[in-house]
């Protein structure tokens, strides 16, 4: 979660790739009391993910619990 941008961040592994362990990563804007609304989504290898959360982290991310919907 990112409460200057107003946005949060979901990583999701995805269990059906065989030859390649892919991470789904969807962008969300949040501004509490509403719920999140989609704003990006895209695919990307697992490495991919870590290192772009090591940086998102570096830049004032924090991890947080899911919204409630």
């Amino acid at each position: 979660m990112n409460t200057t941008q107003k946005r949060v961040v979901h990583f999701k592994p995805e269990l059906n790739s065989k030859t390649m362990t892919w991470v789904s990563i969807r962008t969300y804007h949040y501004n509490p009391p509403r719920p999140p609304e989609p704003f990006i989504h895209h695919r990307v290898p697992h490495q991919n993910a870590i290192d772009t959360w090591s940086v998102m982290l570096k830049r004032g991310w924090r991890p947080c619990n899911a919204p409630i919907r």
